[in-house]
C-alpha cells in the first residue's frame, strides 16, 4: 500500500483531493494553508511519495525544519519543483537510506547542492530548468542512474561525470 502526500494549489481544493486520493491509494493530501494537515504530520513514517511543489511559505518552513526529515522512514520520492530554491538543507541527508527519486526542477540552483551527493540510495534526479553552468560528479551520488539537466546553462562538463553508474 503506497502512502503519498501531495501539495494542492489551494486550501479549498484539499478536502476534494484528500478524499479522492484516499479512496484511490490511501494517500495523504497536504494543502498550503496556515497549518499543515495533521494527517500528514502524524503519518510521516509511512509516506513514500511527497510533493511540495510550487512556492509556498508552508513548504519553505517545512523544508528547513531540520528535525522533520528523519521522521520519514519510507520516503522514496520527493518533489520540490518550482520553489525558487537555491540550496537544500543538510538535514535532507536523513532521507539517504530510502530516497530514490528527487525532483528539483524549475528552481534557481546554480550548483548541485552538496547534500544531494550524500543521498546514497538516489537513482534519479531532475534539475531541469535551473541555472547550472557546470556539471561535476562532486555532488552526485554514485548510485545515480538517471540525471535530467535540460534547460540549464551548462557550458562545462567535468570528465569525472563518466564515473557515475548510469
Amino acid at each position: 500500500m503506497v502512502k503519498t502526500a501531495t501539495a494542492t494549489a489551494t486550501a479549498e481544493d484539499a478536502p476534494k483531493a484528500h478524499k479522492k486520493e484516499q479512496n484511490q491509494k490511501h494517500a495523504l493530501a497536504v494543502a498550503p494553508a496556515k497549518s499543515t494537515n495533521p494527517d500528514f504530520m502524524d503519518n510521516k513514517e509511512t509516506v513514500t511519495d511527497l510533493s511540495l511543489a510550487g512556492p509556498s511559505n508552508v513548504w519553505s518552513n517545512l523544508l528547513y525544519h531540520d528535525s522533520i526529515w528523519g521522521s520519514f522512514k519510507r520516503l522514496k520520492k520527493l518533489e520540490l519543483n518550482s520553489n525558487e530554491l537555491t540550496t537544500l538543507p543538510s538535514s535532507l541527508e536523513a532521507l539517504s537510506p530510502t530516497l530514490e527519486i528527487l525532483f528539483l526542477s524549475e528552481n534557481k540552483f546554480d550548483v548541485i547542492p552538496e547534500v544531494v551527493g550524500k543521498l546514497t540510495s538516489l537513482r534519479m534526479i531532475s534539475l531541469r530548468g535551473n541555472c547550472l553552468t557546470e556539471l561535476s560528479s562532486a555532488n552526485l551520488p554514485t548510485s545515480l542512474v538517471w540525471l535530467i539537466l535540460t534547460n540549464n546553462k551548462i557550458a562545462r562538463i567535468d570528465p569525472n561525470v563518466s564515473k557515475l553508474k548510469g
